[in-house]
């Protein structure tokens, strides 16, 4: 059974999400991390913290450190200090972060509707 998509549809969506991710300063790693946050949240778990980010994405301290200040910069995300271990820094998701990530799900959404 072959699916029958609306690929100028689906590319105009594309456009626009480049254009927002560009806007923004944004990638798809970091697009990766705040679905982690809310996943977990809506799962009840513990918020992902930076040293997990870096075995996930495979990426290097200095980039991590990078990527999570651009978010924390765009306010899109903040880092809370474990209470049972202060060296321990967990990653949670602003609400700005929160309408980032539903603007871009959106736009990837219709485009496929």
């Amino acid at each position: 059974m072959s699916e029958v998509f609306d690929y100028v549809k689906i590319n105009a969506a594309m456009g626009s999400i480049f254009k927002i991710f560009d806007q923004n300063g944004i990638d798809l790693r970091e697009m990766y991390l705040l679905s982690e946050i809310l996943k977990r949240e809506s799962e009840k778990m513990d918020l992902p913290n930076v040293k997990w980010v870096q075995n996930e994405l495979g990426i290097s301290f200095t980039k991590l450190k990078s990527m999570l200040v651009c978010l924390e910069n765009r306010g899109f995300i903040i880092k809370i200090s474990s209470k049972k271990d202060h060296r321990i820094k967990f990653i949670d998701i602003t609400d700005d972060g929160k309408e980032f990530f539903m603007k871009v799900s959106q736009l990837t959404y219709n485009a496929f509707l």
